[in-house]
């Protein structure tokens, strides 16, 4: 075998660092040497150029980035191979990689700020639906202007919608209908004014009618939950406003779909309200039914001649205590304090703490910053509206007591479920 033809660096034939050599270890001392050293280095082949300095990076002094051979006075740390003198070297090496990833990381945030929010990255298909929206709503305000579409019916009387006359606008949604019963908005629109004029029967009509004509219409499937909801508040039963319910939810599940994050907030109060409607009606019937059986009981323990008067009234306490007295406030329509804010003394809804560590509400807070000043409501201290930052965990807390608590949303509002309004 030719001890020249094995090269473990690279290349064939008579070479300084062939491992057979006797002299091996000292030419690799040499060249390692040499490295640390680049005024003496006098050229020649160096088996560690396979890891040449990058451009724009700057190694530390005595770091050989890639070696890992331990040989004489040398040794290994990592993947790099530093000499005994030089141990000081590694933590050097660790203070550059730590600055490198910092500047990176700072690199990458920059990019991703100056990147448009929905651009480039958004879908191609989500492109060219915009584009078909875009050439729908040019062609609708083209319609608009002409007196045999519905569209210039159906825009006459959204005028008379903004100004309240809700029986003009009416009027001229039928006449669109008239001209074009297959557009869902005409209808929607007319199911709207009929809600807000009391006849929830021809609203709600419209409405089934509206979502028949277009399933993924949010404002529709929207509005059949609120009329039901509407209709189930004083009809008996729960049928209506868990159909309403159902249908607030489909609302929901359409506005994430189709990316519509404007009408989620006004859907998930109305499905909010709806479950304290049902908590609410739920509470009156048991209310009801511990009076009946209260009432009966009365009856029957007062039929009984061989009772005495006081026997009489503590079987008849002993009997209410025990099913719970109907008349009592219930306990359970107790708000938790720190769940309350401090300056409206309402469950939170976007709860924010301050420096000074109390949470608010963010709407009242920042109404008395613009009335009072930077201070603290509470403590009266100096605080920097900038400095003013979400309370997760409030929020969630106050998520969950609603949760298990329907009645107490919107509680500051009323705890009487005919006057909640959808």
């Amino acid at each position: 075998m030719n001890p020249n033809f094995f090269n473990p660096f690279g290349g064939q034939g008579n070479n300084p660092f062939n491992p057979f050599d006797p002299n091996f270890a000292n030419n690799i001392n040499q060249t390692i040497h040499n490295s640390m050293n680049p005024g003496q280095n006098q050229g020649g082949f160096n088996p560690f150029a396979q890891f040449a300095q990058p451009q724009g990076h700057q190694y530390p002094p005595g770091f050989i980035p890639g070696a890992n051979v331990n040989v004489n006075n040398h040794y290994n740390i990592g993947n790099n191979f530093y000499p005994e003198d030089h141990q000081e070297n590694y933590y050097q090496q660790q203070n550059y990689q730590q600055q490198q990833q910092q500047q990176n990381n700072a690199h990458r945030s920059q990019n991703q700020r100056a990147q448009p929010r929905n651009e480039p990255n958004r879908p191609d298909k989500e492109l060219k639906k915009t584009k078909v929206e875009s050439a729908k709503e040019a062609e609708i305000a083209k319609a608009e202007q002409n007196p045999n579409s519905g569209h210039y019916y159906k825009r006459i009387g959204n005028d008379f919608y903004k100004k309240g006359q809700y029986q003009k606008a009416i009027e001229n949604y039928t006449k669109a209908i008239q001209i074009d019963d297959t557009e869902t908005i005409f209808f929607s629109n007319r199911a709207r004014a009929y809600k807000l004029l009391g006849d929830f029967k021809k609203a709600y009509e419209d409405a089934k009618i509206a979502v028949e004509l277009d399933d993924k219409n949010i404002k529709g499937h929207f509005l059949c939950g609120q009329i039901l909801a509407e209709m189930g508040k004083v009809e008996p039963g729960f049928d209506k406003l868990n159909k309403a319910l159902s249908r607030m939810t489909k609302a929901l599940t359409l506005c994430a779909g189709q990316g519509k994050q404007e009408f989620e907030k006004d859907v998930e109060k109305n499905i909010s309200r709806v479950k304290k409607v049902i908590w609410l009606k739920n509470e009156d019937l048991k209310k009801q039914k511990k009076i009946e059986a209260l009432s009966y009981m009365k009856k029957m323990i007062n039929s009984d001649a061989n009772l005495s008067e006081a026997e009489r009234n503590q079987r008849i306490e002993e009997f209410s205590n025990a099913i719970g007295d109907p008349l009592s406030h219930h306990t359970l329509y107790e708000i938790p304090d720190h769940l309350c804010c401090k300056i409206t003394m309402d469950l939170m809804e976007n709860p924010v703490i301050t420096e000074s560590g109390i949470t608010y509400e963010k709407a009242a807070l920042f109404d008395h910053f613009k009335r009072n000043g930077n201070f603290d409501p509470v403590t009266r201290d100096e605080i920097n509206p900038k400095n003013v930052y979400p309370n997760v965990n409030i929020k969630q807390a106050v998520e969950k007591f609603i949760r298990e608590n329907p009645w107490a949303f919107e509680s500051q509002y009323s705890d009487g479920y005919l006057d909640i309004k959808f």
